[in-house]
């Protein structure tokens, strides 16, 4: 299917505008000649700060609460609601930004607020209903905002803006790696209480970084191409390539948000301490880099759909690979697999996505899919994750997740397949002359 959207790497302009149509399309070039190079290291930025301010939170959230003497079916039940969270903060901020909020606002006052929501954990540690009100507020603030930040390059795109997401993402992956490196040997030093200070630092850079990258105009209710959320919701689901999609990045995604919920009890389990949980993180991220640096000249070659396809494979050996991991020195090594798991899937899906779903919501298409992918699995990989823990233990889990993201990679492919047999076929009335 021809894409006029997103990631089109091969130079296509924008479609013109269709004849006797008056309204402003969201996918008009922008008139401001000399924005691609600030757009591009804005973005970057923007990325980089999220990601980092995401690692020192988010990363170390379960060693800070483990530290302070919570349980870990405790921090279990408080993983679920991040879970649950980002299944809900998606599916309304994507139509937010989409038909009522610019996305720049959106992204500059979320994270502005997520830095003194973070504060509160820190100072009500002992209360447990203020802490878990604390991290409710971070995972409505922040955690949400990824698949945000994904649609904005895909708005930009869309605007005629030569956004280069695989290269900026990369630069993220990058900012990620070496702050997960370092944080994991700072807080084994000064203590794990100074995430705080370092998730502020990245978050307001975040915030910096968001204003100086392009806006894009909502959609309102006397806009042409606004949609009613019914009616947003109907296309979606109407959509058999997107349907397809969000269950099989859906089996995908539980074997892929457990692997990482459940990585610091791994760690612990061989005997590693936050620093070696560092050390993980930095190889995980530093090595999805080179294929999201790669991928615009793959992009060129290969259809989506494959790339989703090999990805998912590879998502398949990331998680069944730790079944075998003897000591941390080869736990960290098996990270390098992200590079063909993830590194390939965010940017293959980003475009799959770009070019099956309608122009009109991009943001709405892309967080409904991040929505299922992250939080839907995320539910259902914690709060089954814990149970698969506690009856085969450590190990057999990381088999169980093999096998539910094989599933996935099985329904993608012969779905596929079914859909463009039936997309092949004439329609009825052909048939019969």
């Amino acid at each position: 299917m021809a894409s006029r959207l997103p990631f089109a790497y091969d130079g296509r302009e924008v479609p013109p505008l269709p004849e006797g149509k008056k309204a402003v399309r969201e996918d008009a070039p922008l008139k401001r000649p000399g924005s691609t190079i600030r757009n591009n290291v804005a973005y970057a930025l923007l990325q980089a700060f999220y990601w980092c301010a995401y690692c020192a939170y988010f990363s170390y959230l379960v060693a800070y609460l483990l530290e302070r003497g919570y349980s870990k079916p405790l921090i279990g039940l408080v993983l679920t609601m991040l879970s649950a969270l980002s299944v809900a903060v998606p599916l309304v901020a994507g139509y937010l930004v989409d038909f009522a909020v610019p996305i720049r606002r959106f992204v500059a006052v979320a994270m502005g607020l997520a830095i003194p929501a973070a504060f509160l954990l820190r100072f009500s540690v002992a209360s447990i209903p203020l802490s878990v009100l604390s991290i409710a507020c971070l995972g409505i603030l922040e955690r949400g905002q990824s698949s945000v930040l994904d649609s904005w390059a895909v708005k930009l795109r869309g605007q005629g803006v030569a956004l280069h997401y695989g290269p900026t993402r990369a630069f993220a992956s990058l900012a990620f790696a070496f702050t997960a490196l370092l944080l994991g040997g700072l807080f084994a030093r000064v203590g794990l209480d100074k995430l705080f200070f370092v998730h502020a630092a990245f978050a307001a850079g975040c915030v910096v970084a968001a204003l100086f990258l392009d806006d894009v105009p909502v959609k309102g209710r006397e806009h042409a191409d606004h949609l009613p959320v019914r009616t947003a919701l109907r296309l979606l689901a109407g959509n058999p390539r997107y349907r397809l999609l969000v269950v099989c990045i859906t089996l995908a995604g539980i074997a892929s948000m457990t692997n990482v919920t459940f990585m610091p009890m791994m760690v612990d389990y061989l005997g590693g301490t936050s620093a070696d949980l560092g050390a993980c993180l930095f190889v995980m991220a530093g090595s999805e880099m080179t294929v999201m640096l790669l991928y615009p000249r793959l992009a060129r070659r290969f259809a989506a759909d494959r790339m989703l396809a090999v990805a998912m494979f590879f998502i398949v050996v990331r998680v069944t690979v730790i079944f075998f991991v003897p000591s941390i020195p080869w736990l960290i090594a098996a990270q390098a697999i992200q590079a063909l798991s993830f590194g390939l899937y965010l940017p293959s899906l980003l475009q799959y996505l770009g070019r099956i779903a309608d122009a009109r919501m991009q943001a709405t298409a892309v967080t409904f899919a991040v929505a299922a992918g992250e939080g839907v699995a995320g539910i259902v990989g914690n709060s089954t994750g814990s149970a698969v823990l506690a009856v085969l233990g450590m190990r057999p889990l990381y088999l169980v997740l093999g096998g539910v993201a094989l599933v996935g990679l099985v329904t993608f492919v012969v779905g596929q397949a079914s859909i463009a047999r039936k997309e092949a076929e004439p329609p009825p009335e052909t048939a019969a002359a």
